[in-house]
């Protein structure tokens, strides 16, 4: 394995590995228990390594550099090695901006490294997300309520067996992708 190069993982809210992570990104409409209006980037947060309830996160989701979802994110925005492959998919294309009804009902990032033997893979239900480099929540999510997970896999093979599945199974809408490491 190569030391020099960081392992790909779920990234916490506060930028350390962890082993997963979950958001629950408030709906735009929503009105806070001391009655203030929601934004809509607003989220709530937990973590493997957290040892008490979901909380909500000082973060926003729309930041592009900080918070689990973007520190997880810019693993690949920010990163130019040729060992790194990964994939965005999701029903609804955030570059062309249309809807693929024929393929599966999914949205998400599979990234690994073939160096390091890292993966991680994020799984979510916001429309038009994630974007092309760089980091961009879409203000068009904003109104409605999103989920996020990620989870650290095992391996970069951990990361190949999910994407062979995905692909009998769901046919994702892959929209942006890496080119294929050779490693």
């Amino acid at each position: 394995m190569n030391t020099s190069t960081p392992l790909l993982s779920a990234m916490s809210d506060s930028g350390s590995v962890v082993d997963w992570w979950f958001v629950y990104k408030v709906a735009g409409k929503a009105i806070s228990a001391d009655g203030t209006d929601a934004k809509g980037d607003e989220y709530v947060y937990f973590d493997a390594a957290q040892n008490g309830q979901i909380a909500l996160s000082p973060h926003r989701i729309s930041s592009p550099t900080d918070g689990a979802v973007a520190n997880t994110l810019n693993q690949i925005y920010n990163n130019k090695d040729p060992n790194v492959g990964w994939f965005f998919y999701n029903d609804e294309n955030p570059i062309s901006g249309k809807t693929n009804g024929s393929r599966g009902h999914t949205k998400g990032v599979l990234c690994f490294n073939t160096v390091t033997n890292s993966a991680f893979w994020l799984i979510q239900s916001s429309p038009k997300f994630p974007s092309k480099a760089p980091y961009n929540y879409p203000t068009t999510a904003m109104g409605n309520a999103q989920t996020f997970l990620c989870i650290t896999l095992k391996d970069a093979d951990t990361a190949r067996a999910i994407a062979q599945q995905m692909f009998v199974a769901q046919q994702p809408n892959v929209y942006l992708a890496s080119k294929v490491p050779l490693g």
